[in-house]
């Protein structure tokens, strides 16, 4: 013990702090306290989507492979430093519109925390830059490349690729179970077994073990110092393996249904069984990586010995300190995007009213008539554990009614509560977003008729118009009609959550600013009735359109506009 504290106390006495060392401590807190609210919304994203909880060990990883790589860092010498200060400005701009983004539309999605995360990104790569030189940033571009891994990726670029993960899991694990014996039928994404029906969800495409494999490839590529069309093999056999681990997934699950174990279809044990195909997967995964480098020759690149002799001519690092006005230039850049992050957020601010569905003035959804004008409640519904964790309604209503012709149609009506903000943790309690039977409908088995669609527009409705679908699958046909509300509580804008491409979004963004949205909106509702069709898909539009017009005069009892 004596020897430690006679150790700390040399070092104190032999390393004399400077005005230097107290503007890089600087630097770094500007920087943590810029990306602060950055980082817990990562944080977040890990916590609350699986496919992205492989994101707090990927930090980790990156440092292993900083670490394996910090003689050469040290032996890099001076380079030039200052396109660093461009690589930090990209960075603070990118966390800035994020921040903006979210603040100012409240969107609910992964879009911004991707901005953001990116953000956070450029700017690390910059301040290393700053402080090392590209040389010693060159040497250290696997670690940064590797952190890419734990930024979450928006819907609108994995929800394609999932969907086409699901049909490929359902029509490969379909062969496969009938190839030993197991009667089954399929139904686009859902799997029908004698005794139970089987859905291929999206935790079972293989995407969220694609994304941990993918991640594991690269790492341990680097990490082993595979050559480069080695470490690109593993990449390629990832996403294999992630689809014959699910394949195996359903496919077992499906026989211990057929067998009599129909509990190993959901739960802890579906699972643990997902969980012990990813081990599998990524057991594979290894052993190839381990035939690689017994294939590497002893006298290949991967020797730490060729990069040291290669940048051993610079001048040692620990002697090596940025230019001053580089470091202003870096300040005066961190302190803006604080100040700028920190107006956006007061320019925003909005008082938020109570909760209006909340007080005692409003009855549940749950009350909602079971007799509407001609039409009865035969059937109550209530959404699966799955649609709530995906949904996270504050409120909702699915019933199925028979009309005055034996019509048979299903009504669903969710509502959303306004999200108050935490000021710590912005977001906290941010409510879901509304669903479209587009996205929902197809995983499910439907195929949308296009010539059907439709726009419409009535007097009665409360938003500027409705939508009407007419979906197919073998023996049964839909007509769907749907409405999505979500309404800013002061002001009379489009709503943030309206559908369009990045320009009507930045439009919004920028209009915004004048005329600010609140932090949230008032009173999210979702309306969709769906009409099976008997005689004729006009027959079923028009019984749907005539229900609808009667469901929406109730709508205001109880708290929906």
């Amino acid at each position: 013990m004596c020897g430690i504290r006679s150790r700390l106390l040399s070092l104190g006495r032999d390393h004399r702090f400077s005005t230097a060392d107290l503007v890089v401590a600087c630097l770094w807190l500007l920087l943590a306290l810029l990306s602060l609210p950055s980082l817990i919304l990562l944080s977040r994203a890990y916590l609350e989507n699986q496919d992205y909880s492989h994101g707090f060990l990927v930090p980790l990883g990156a440092l292993m492979l900083m670490r394996q790589r910090w003689r050469e860092v040290r032996a890099a010498g001076d380079s030039f430093r200052t396109a660093g200060a461009a690589l930090l400005l990209m960075g603070i701009g990118l966390i800035l519109m994020g921040q903006w983004y979210d603040t100012a539309l409240r969107p609910g999605y992964l879009g911004h925390v991707f901005v953001r995360g990116t953000g956070v990104w450029f700017a690390l790569s910059g301040m290393i830059w700053i402080f090392l030189g590209w040389r010693a940033t060159l040497v250290l571009a696997p670690a940064l490349a590797f952190l890419l891994f734990a930024i979450p990726l928006p819907g609108a670029l994995t929800k394609p690729f999932t969907a086409w993960l699901q049909q490929l899991v359902s029509v490969v694990s379909t062969s496969v179970l009938r190839g030993f014996g197991v009667q089954v039928y399929r139904e686009g994404n859902i799997l029908h077994l004698m005794n139970k029906t089987l859905g291929v969800a999206e935790a079972c495409s293989g995407v969220r073990s694609m994304m941990v494999l993918l991640a594991l490839a690269v790492g341990v590529g680097l990490y082993l110092r595979l050559r480069r069309h080695r470490i690109t093999l593993l990449v390629v056999i990832s996403p294999l393996a992630a689809v014959v681990g699910n394949v195996l997934r359903v496919t077992i699950s499906g026989m211990l249904c057929a067998h009599g174990r129909p509990e190993f279809l959901d739960g802890r044990l579906h699972d643990a069984l997902g969980f012990l195909t990813v081990l599998v997967s990524g057991g594979l995964l290894l052993i190839v990586a381990a035939i690689m480098v017994r294939l590497e020759s002893r006298d290949s690149a991967r020797s730490n010995e060729a990069p040291l002799r290669e940048l051993m001519n610079g001048r040692n690092l620990s002697r090596v300190k940025p230019r001053t006005g580089l470091l202003c230039v870096a300040a005066g850049m961190l302190i803006a995007g604080v100040l700028l992050a920190w107006t956006i957020n007061q320019h925003y601010r909005v008082p938020l009213p109570a909760d209006n569905h909340s007080d005692h003035s409003w009855p549940p959804l749950a009350e909602f008539p079971l007799q509407i004008g001609e039409y009865a409640c035969t059937q109550n519904h209530l959404l699966t554990d799955n649609e709530v964790g995906i949904l996270k309604p504050s409120d909702h209503t699915v019933r199925w009614y028979r009309g005055p012709n034996d019509e048979e149609l299903m009504c669903t009506i969710i509502y959303w509560a306004p999200g108050l903000d935490s000021a710590l943790w912005p977001g906290h309690s941010r409510p879901g977003k509304p669903h479209s039977p587009d996205g929902c409908y197809p995983g499910a088995g439907w195929e949308r008729e296009a010539r059907f669609d439709e726009d419409v527009s009535f007097e009665w409705l409360t938003v500027p118009q409705a939508h009407i679908r007419l979906y197919r699958k073998p023996l049964e046909s839909r007509a769907v009609l749907f409405w999505r509300r979500a309404c800013p509580l002061q002001y009379k804008q489009p709503s943030p959550f309206r559908g369009g491409g990045v320009v009507s979004r930045l439009e919004l963004l920028f209009s915004s600013w004048n005329r600010p949205l609140a932090r949230t909106v008032n009173g999210r509702s979702s309306v969709l009735i769906s009409v099976r069709v008997t005689a004729s898909p006009e027959a079923a539009r028009r019984t749907a359109i005539d229900f609808a017009e009667q469901v929406a005069f109730l709508l205001p009892e109880y708290g929906i506009d």
